[in-house]
């Protein structure tokens, strides 16, 4: 089962390009994310004790791409896999493990 969110998302300007200029990558905002991922987990997942979600930062948008956010729930520390699936920031998130 998974649940799909679309968070902010910023904008960094990335000059270790080997092209002249600069190139923009959007990043998702861990922040907001974060938010994102608590309401999820606890309003469609329905987990109860949920203390703390934590995410990183700096992660691209960029479609496919995995990562995990850790969730705190009931003492335990949780992995909550995250799928983007699209260019505008939407992804999925899947159930802790």
């Amino acid at each position: 089962m998974t649940a799909t969110a679309t968070p902010g998302t910023t904008t960094s300007t990335d000059r270790s390009s080997s092209v002249p200029g600069t190139s923009v990558t959007k990043v998702f905002d861990a922040e907001a994310m974060q938010k994102s991922v608590r309401e999820i987990l606890t309003e469609e997942y329905l987990v109860e004790d949920l203390r703390s979600v934590t995410c990183p930062s700096g992660k691209r948008v960029e479609v496919d791409s995995t990562f995990e956010c850790t969730a705190q729930i009931g003492g335990e520390s949780k992995a909550v896999p995250i799928t983007v699936t699209s260019e505008k920031g939407d992804y999925q998130v899947g159930m802790p493990a």
